[in-house]
């Protein structure tokens, strides 16, 4: 009767490699904030289970940053926030958000990427890389954040330099496989 109705690529479908048409935008679920209320220690990375989507809200730890040719629409009961930049800290693909709350690597999109998580109640959250480099994620001893897996991006955590991108390289993810295509 009706025509199919036009199918949004989700951000994991963009992290994967399915960025084939300039025309459409990215739909995710992330934490934004109304401007000038508070906001997570920006040195810290947090691993989350409820983002779909990698982002950081500075662009002070990202290389290679660039407009996407997709926007990314981030939903949340905050509101609603786009994004048109994206960049790489240590080989994850980052979108830039500047209204969000915190950075965030998402759980999901790891897993589809092909890394293992692995936690037990009161002890560090453990990536390990489908090439086998493990990431060991703390854990917030006190208040609010109590318990929520983080990284210091200021002290260089183990595990997480996986590779750098710059202008001679670029870094693509496809279900955990990592290619590198030189200029």
């Amino acid at each position: 009767m009706g025509s199919e109705a036009e199918e949004i690529p989700t951000a994991i479908d963009d992290a994967v490699g399915n960025e084939d048409d300039d025309d459409k935008s990215i739909e995710g679920v992330g934490f934004y904030q109304a401007k000038g209320r508070f906001k997570l220690d920006q040195d810290k990375l947090y691993l989350d289970t409820c983002s779909s989507y990698n982002q950081m809200c500075t662009d002070k730890y990202l290389e290679g940053v660039c407009d996407s040719k997709y926007s990314l629409t981030g939903s949340c009961n905050s509101g609603m926030t786009v994004s048109k930049k994206k960049g790489w800290y240590k080989g994850f693909h980052m979108w830039l958000n500047p209204d969000g709350i915190a950075n965030l690597l998402s759980a999901g999109l790891l897993e589809a990427e092909g890394h293992k998580i692995e936690y037990k109640t009161g002890g560090d959250w453990t990536v390990t890389a489908p090439t086998g480099e493990k990431i060991v994620f703390q854990r917030e001893s006190e208040g609010v954040l109590q318990g929520f897996p983080f990284i210091k991006m200021n002290e260089n955590p183990t595990g997480v330099a996986l590779f750098t991108a710059n202008e001679n390289c670029l870094f693509l993810t496809f279900l955990g496989a990592i290619l590198l295509v030189l200029s």
